[in-house]
């Protein structure tokens, strides 16, 4: 094994070895042991767990507008993928690359990369979140082209244009899916008098959340618990709904977009009207988002195809290829 490829994401993580080695991709997501502080694991489980647990065990997220907020939980997480992808959590000689957001301090992907250390690799690299999700989208990132990805995540909307191996101009902002699902459970709590969970108001963005009105207004039923009788209770929202709760965040990350247009040099803003605006992430399947972008830009925008991998594969690619090393940050 060659390389071993890290995306760190505020909501899920993704682990894959190279050559040919296999990829988990798991919720960022541990369960805590409160009173020794044991982790005790890490991904799917912990994350059905969320609000669950009883008091002697806890589950947290690591992350938080994508960068680490609790290391040590960070850093067992990684370790409990790695086993879960390799079924071994020793990496000696192994060459490692952990994304960042374009936005993170030197102290914050030195972080990033002290998660994999223990596993015994030889050299932590990091890279630029955004331009791995160019490079897994297909862009050739060393033309003087330039290109332009928008990767929306959980804890970050990151914008670039990219051009000869470097972000000429880009904005990174912590509004992303976590914020809709905030703005989601605040909704359903005010309108309806229901508390609902983060997992709850997930699943409401994914089934219902739309950027644009849909031809048909979804009706789904969720449970949750009724503020004043402290009992379960079921309610019935319509995706026109969860479109007016969310539209503002989308609206912030379309301002985000635009500002980087703005700062973008006139030849390479050529190149991007040409090109279009590509759009990665796990929000980029909210529906009507690719055409909302369109119209608020006025530059045409795409889906790149399995938007919430882009990242991953984008990574893979810069660990396989020596014409990208260039790209890597070393972080010793």
């Amino acid at each position: 094994m060659r390389g071993l490829c890290v995306d760190l994401g505020t909501g899920s993580t993704w682990v894959c070895s190279l050559p040919g080695g296999a990829t988990v991709c798991e919720p960022s997501v541990v369960t805590v042991d409160t009173e020794d502080g044991i982790i005790i694991d890490a991904g799917s489980i912990s994350k059905e767990a969320i609000g669950k647990t009883p008091e002697s065990l806890m589950a947290i997220k690591p992350l938080s507008g994508g960068v680490i907020a609790d290391y040590s939980a960070a850093e067992g997480m990684v370790k409990m993928l790695v086993k879960k992808a390799l079924n071994r959590t020793v990496l000696t000689g192994v060459t490692a690359l952990v994304t960042t957001p374009s936005n993170a301090t030197q102290m914050e992907r030195r972080a990033a990369a002290e998660t994999v250390k223990n596993l015994g690799v030889s050299t932590a690299y990091t890279i630029p979140g955004s331009m791995a999700a160019a490079l897994g989208a297909g862009v050739n990132v060393l033309t003087p082209t330039g290109n332009m990805v928008v990767d929306i995540g959980a804890g970050t909307a990151d914008s670039a244009v990219i051009a000869l191996g470097t972000i000429a101009t880009g904005n990174c902002i912590k509004e992303a899916g976590d914020s809709m699902d905030a703005a989601i459970v605040s909704y359903v709590k005010r309108k309806y008098n229901v508390i609902i969970g983060e997992n709850t108001a997930e699943k409401m963005k994914i089934e219902l959340g739309c950027a644009l009105p849909k031809a048909k207004n979804e009706l789904k039923k969720y449970k949750g618990r009724d503020i004043s009788t402290g009992l379960p209770r079921e309610i019935a929202l319509y995706s026109e709904e969860i479109r007016l709760v969310v539209a503002d965040i989308i609206k912030k990350i379309i301002d985000s977009v635009i500002i980087t247009l703005e700062k973008t040099p006139p030849e390479l803003l050529s190149d991007v009207m040409e090109a279009g605006i590509i759009l990665t992430g796990g929000c980029s399947n909210l529906y009507g988002i690719e055409e909302l972008f369109t119209q608020k830009t006025g530059f045409k925008t795409k889906v790149a195809e399995s938007p919430s991998g882009c990242t991953i594969r984008g990574a893979q690619k810069v660990i396989s290829d020596k014409k990208l090393k260039k790209l890597l940050k070393i972080t010793d």
